[in-house]
C-alpha cells in the first residue's frame, strides 16, 4: 500500500534533510547511536 501524497514528501524530506553536509553528519551520527 502507498501514499502518494506522503510518498512524495518522504523523497523531498529526505533530500532536505539528508541531503547535503549537515546531513550526511546527521545521518552519521545517527547510525551511529543505533548501533
Amino acid at each position: 500500500m502507498s501514499d502518494r501524497h506522503f510518498d512524495q514528501l518522504a523523497t523531498r524530506f529526505a533530500e532536505k534533510i539528508y541531503g547535503g553536509a549537515k546531513g550526511a553528519i546527521r545521518l552519521a551520527v545517527l547510525q551511529a547511536d543505533l548501533t
